[in-house]
């Protein structure tokens, strides 16, 4: 089961892959999207097939409780062979007469007439833990969709990351070349080739940790959906996040009040409380109602029974009340209403997350936007200074050191940016998230 989940995911991830290569071109690298690391995820998530399964104990627990309540018919057939009897002589007249093959079938119909609401309160108590099975399935979807969101945006802030720190690298490299030229025409120091040399080094560690954090990445979204990605695979870019911000904290509370995280908890809470009812309803009278017709060969309910076929029909009411059970009852309840004590607490519990989810979700989405802009004009600003300090070296007006350090202004402004945005794209997806993706924004 396993392997062929896993196989749906592959496939999920590489149509994906397909599609967007042949629409980019036929030599195109096949760009991943989040939505295609999304939906191999769920196909591929235990958590997603637990809550599911739980779906389904739930379903048939509800069944039970409506069958309860119905009229039960029941058929019964038997059949014996008795050696060694004789018959019933009295005063030399045979009374009872010696039957050795015996036979009989009935049928029957029970019928709970009264039980002071209980069954209703466990028929309740089922549907709503089947609400609450319903929604806790879709807050695993939810999760899991985030958990997805967030290994591609890692993937892509470490994917373009190393893209950087290779161009980083490059320009280095072109530097240091020419750097070694100008020390062998007496133009360099010894000390600007060495200085130079320490900064390449530092950038190939830089690079080198990139490197690892694609491999990491790449690692989390194989285990997310039970597929390794093509080795050529590259992942959306994330883009200028636009104007769109943050809906207001008020408005994306009242949206998250529908989240499937809180109506499990309320349904949870709905269940315990009709259990709790189901408790004490068992203090009152139980009647059932029954009605039975049978066969059989001899009919016991004759006497003296005869070796023919006979038949009897009856109705019957039955009464049962507890009188005393040594506090078995009360203890019940105590258990019922202790549970929904608890129900009501993770209740209160999930609302004030949700609402702390709500609120940090928020604050790094504005934050990312902000960094977002800075990063921006931080980017352009940082390659304009190295042209101009590069410029100004050349021509005797600038340091050495000078010129090093618009490199590094340079890699770190890039990376920046790169991560902002990432940082921007999965801060929204938190926020959808939090708000239960029931609000556009």
């Amino acid at each position: 089961m396993k392997a062929a989940t896993g196989l749906s995911s592959a496939c999920i991830l590489a149509a994906t892959m397909a599609t967007l290569g042949a629409a980019r071109g036929e030599d195109a690298l096949p760009v991943v999207r989040p939505e295609a690391v999304v939906r191999a995820a769920l196909q591929y998530s235990p958590a997603v097939r637990l809550a599911a399964g739980e779906v389904g104990v739930a379903e048939a627990r509800r069944r039970q409780a409506r069958g309860a309540m119905l009229p039960q018919v029941d058929a019964r057939l038997q059949a014996a062979t008795y050696r060694g009897i004789g018959p019933f002589v009295m005063n030399g007249v045979t009374v009872v007469e010696a039957i050795e093959d015996r036979a009989g079938w009935s049928a029957g119909v029970t019928v709970p007439v009264y039980t002071g609401g209980r069954l209703d309160a466990v028929l309740r108590s089922a549907e709503f833990t089947r609400a609450a099975a319903s929604e806790s399935r879709a807050g695993a979807e939810s999760d899991v969709a985030l958990q997805g969101l967030t290994a591609f945006w890692t993937w892509s802030k470490a994917h373009y990351g190393q893209a950087a720190a290779e161009a980083a690298v490059a320009r280095m490299e072109t530097h240091a070349v020419d750097i070694r030229n100008r020390r062998a025409a007496g133009l360099a120091t010894e000390h600007e080739a060495l200085a130079t040399e320490v900064a390449l080094e530092q950038m190939r560690l830089r690079l080198g940790t990139a490197r690892r954090n694609v491999n990491q990445a790449r690692a989390w979204i194989a285990f997310l959906t039970g597929a390794e990605l093509a080795t050529n695979a590259v992942p959306l870019r994330a883009e200028t996040a636009g104007d769109a911000g943050a809906p207001s904290e008020a408005d994306a509370i009242a949206a998250a009040a529908t989240r499937p995280e809180l109506a499990a908890r309320r349904a949870d809470l709905s269940a315990c409380e009709a259990m709790a009812a189901a408790s004490r309803a068992e203090r009152l009278p139980q009647v059932v109602l029954t009605a039975r017709y049978e066969q059989g060969r001899p009919n016991m309910m004759n006497i003296p029974p005869r070796d023919e076929w006979q038949d009897d029909r009856y109705i019957a009411a039955g009464v049962s009340w507890t009188l005393f059970d040594w506090g078995l009852l009360r203890a019940k309840e105590a258990e019922a209403h202790a549970r929904s004590l608890q129900a009501r607490a993770r209740l209160a519990q999930a609302e004030a997350a949700v609402a702390y989810e709500v609120r940090d979700a928020r604050i790094r989405l504005q934050e990312a936007l902000e960094r977002t802009g800075v990063a921006e004009r931080a980017e352009q600003s940082a390659r304009k200074s190295l042209r101009a300090v590069t410029d100004l070296w050349q021509g005797g007006l600038a340091r050495h050191a000078e010129v090093l350090d618009a490199h590094t202004q340079l890699v770190e402004s890039e990376y920046q940016i790169l991560a902002a945005r990432a940082d921007a794209a999965l801060a929204r997806a938190a926020l959808k998230h939090a708000i239960g993706r029931r609000m556009a924004y």
